[in-house]
């Protein structure tokens, strides 16, 4: 689904920002940054290489705030 609508824990997402054309992977590059990857959307289909690494998991948190994990990882597991 490409229409936002309100997360809830378990949802699965991709990120993407239409406005660059990019998906946030859950591939880390040499400088620690999250690789992008070209996306593009065409019917309300999201279309990239690499789709798992595309897709991230939520979790929904106790103070209304939410965490994405990829692989069962969470991104900021070192900066908390």
């Amino acid at each position: 689904m490409l229409r936002p609508r309100a997360l809830t824990g378990g949802d699965k997402v991709v990120i993407f920002n239409a406005g660059n054309g990019y998906a946030v992977s859950s591939t880390v590059m040499g400088n620690y940054y999250l690789t992008p990857v070209a996306a593009t959307v065409k019917n309300n289909v999201l279309t990239a290489n690499a789709m798992d690494a595309l897709v991230w998991d939520v979790t929904a948190n106790d103070d209304g705030t939410y965490t994405f994990y990829a692989g069962r990882q969470d991104p900021d597991a070192g900066r908390k």
